[in-house]
């Protein structure tokens, strides 16, 4: 790739030089590059990941007609990730990650809430939890509150009391903005 510095013929150059390079602003350099070469067919595999993007490219399109929303993703642009638009895209195509479901508190003490560490790229705005017996029969389910201090963490408090013992399974399910689903299941040992 060439980079085109002060050269007034150049400057405002874009579009292909027969069927070899083609010339475009990136970020506001004047870039040279050469055509990329097209497949014929694409293979299974790649025509998903074109489904994928038009899917995402169309849901962040969306999201970009509400003010409200285009702010939020507005905020968070940064070098890789320049514009609104990019940071939805991105949200859309990255689904939120649990990363521990714990019963002990900061301190190490056990009681009867459910700590659980969620982890997306932009914002997890749901984490819902299943507790199960041993065989998979569900005892209780509901959605878990973000906890005050830390934004990746959320709790749930079961309504029914001694639920959390010794092979009951908890599920925790991360719903991002966009909807991807993120889960993790343990089975608890004390």
């Amino acid at each position: 790739m060439s980079k085109v510095k002060n050269n007034p013929i150049m400057k405002t150059l874009t579009g292909t030089l027969g069927r070899t390079v083609y010339f475009r602003m990136w970020r506001g350099r004047h870039i040279m590059a050469s055509m990329p070469k097209r497949r014929e067919k694409l293979s299974e595999k790649q025509e998903k990941t074109v489904s994928r993007f038009k899917l995402a490219s169309a849901w962040a399109k969306q999201q970009m007609t509400d003010p409200k929303i285009k702010a939020l993703y507005q905020a968070r642009t940064n070098y890789h990730y320049h514009s609104a638009y990019l940071v939805a895209l991105n949200d859309y195509l990255h689904q939120p990650e649990v990363k521990g479901i714990r019963t002990k508190d900061e301190f190490g003490s056990n009681n009867n809430t459910i700590f659980i560490d969620v982890l997306d790229d932009f914002e997890v705005v749901e984490v819902r939890v299943m507790i199960k017996d041993k065989s998979g029969k569900i005892l209780e389910s509901g959605n878990a509150q973000r906890a005050d201090k830390n934004p990746n963490m959320w709790k749930y408090t079961p309504k029914a009391a001694n639920l959390l013992k010794t092979g009951t399974i908890i599920q925790a399910i991360a719903v991002d903005r966009p909807g991807n689903e993120g889960s993790m299941e343990v089975t608890m040992e004390f």
